[in-house]
């Protein structure tokens, strides 16, 4: 029992602990990392958001969103604008 402490504690090396807080300069380029790929996945969501109301409104014709909205008789159809 006493080795195997020894030598995880030998294995230890003196100065690496540094507290639980992490370095600002140290971590900036992880940062930096991390908001970079936020960045990308909304300018990507963005995109697609704007293309699909786009599209809708470049057909311009009323459609309903799905074939049940039409009711008996599908001259009636629930519009969506």
């Amino acid at each position: 029992m006493a080795d195997s402490f020894e030598t995880a504690w030998d294995s230890v090396i003196k100065g690496k602990f540094r507290g639980y807080t992490q370095s600002n300069i140290s971590n900036r380029p992880y940062r930096q990392a991390e908001h970079r790929v936020w960045d990308i996945s909304r300018k990507v969501k963005r995109e697609r958001t704007k293309r699909r109301y786009a599209r809708n409104k470049s057909r311009g014709v009323v459609r309903p969103k799905m074939r049940r909205q039409l009711g008996r008789g599908g001259k009636r159809a629930s519009t969506t604008r």
